[in-house]
């Protein structure tokens, strides 16, 4: 593979990232707003948190979270490779 074909797949996988990203940024503000209503019949924070964890958003925060590492590291390594490929 050229590096121009693997630098065109790493903007392809930011795109990806920022769109992620994005929907994570969303959730999360849902998120803010969801704890404090669960608080109402919650004992503690911890127990209001994993009642929005079970929340089809919720759900899809760890999802997004998961998602997320796994492609900052897919695209660690690919950035690694092109730097690699360039030296020679």
């Amino acid at each position: 593979m050229e590096i121009k074909d693997d630098y065109q797949i790493l903007m392809s996988m930011a795109d990806d990232y920022a769109i992620s990203s994005n929907k994570l940024a969303c959730i999360r503000n849902e998120k803010s707003s969801a704890i404090i209503i669960l608080m109402s019949d919650s004992k503690s924070v911890k127990e209001a948190e994993m009642k929005w964890n079970a929340t089809e958003s919720g759900k899809e925060e760890t999802t997004l979270v998961y998602f997320l590492k796994g492609m900052e590291k897919r695209m660690s390594a690919l950035r690694t490779k092109i730097n690699a490929d360039r030296a020679f």
